[in-house]
């Protein structure tokens, strides 16, 4: 029979215990680290880094959105371009649209032509639940308005909410967060019901 020694022991524990100590520190600060690095690429001074986003970043710094309004807040292009109901699907989104974005970038690729041809596919590329963040009035049926126009349509949206007919906020804020002059122009809600 084997003596059994409380040194080795102690010591084989103490190895163990640093080790996990070690591995619990490196990973607080790659999360750290990580998460420093997540909010810094959802920002304008980040994506307007890229020459082919002046345009964009311009146009949102003149929108209510981009801090043109009486208390200076600004949405990050975060709020608006990735999802928020959801850690998963933003982080998986950003990887992917962020990834296709430098490919452009470097690949030549990227055109404003192009890019005003894709804002037929908007909701593809603005979330509804960044919008909803902010405007929780909207999602829980309490909008205050004397627009009658704006009320029926976000009646309309809530109706929908969920199903195979959902809408997007994008789909009627045609311009929103990228162009104050055009900001309150909505599509014709009528005409729009009628396509739907």
């Amino acid at each position: 029979m084997k003596k059994f020694k409380i040194r080795g022991y102690l010591k084989g524990k103490a190895v163990f215990i640093s080790l996990m100590l070690a591995t619990a520190f490196v990973t607080i600060l790659i999360a750290l680290f990580s998460t420093d690095v997540i909010h810094a690429t959802g920002k304008s001074s980040f994506c307007g880094s890229c020459h082919e986003m002046n345009t964009f970043v311009k146009t949102y710094e003149r929108d209510i959105h981009g801090g043109a309004n009486r208390v200076g807040f600004k949405a990050d292009c975060a709020n608006c371009h990735l999802p928020q109901d959801s850690k998963v699907d933003y982080l998986a989104t950003k990887v992917v649209s962020g990834t296709k974005e430098v490919a452009m970038h470097f690949a030549g690729k990227f055109s404003e032509e192009n890019y005003y041809k894709n804002r037929k596919n908007r909701e593809d590329f603005v979330y509804s639940s960044g919008c909803i963040s902010c405007h929780q009035d909207i999602d829980n049926g309490k909008l205050t308005t004397d627009n009658e126009k704006a009320k029926k349509m976000h009646t309309y949206y809530l109706s929908k909410k969920g199903s195979k007919q959902a809408i997007e906020c994008a789909s009627c804020h045609i311009d929103v967060g990228h162009n104050g002059e055009l900001r309150k122009e909505l599509i014709d809600m009528e005409k729009y019901l009628d396509e739907k």
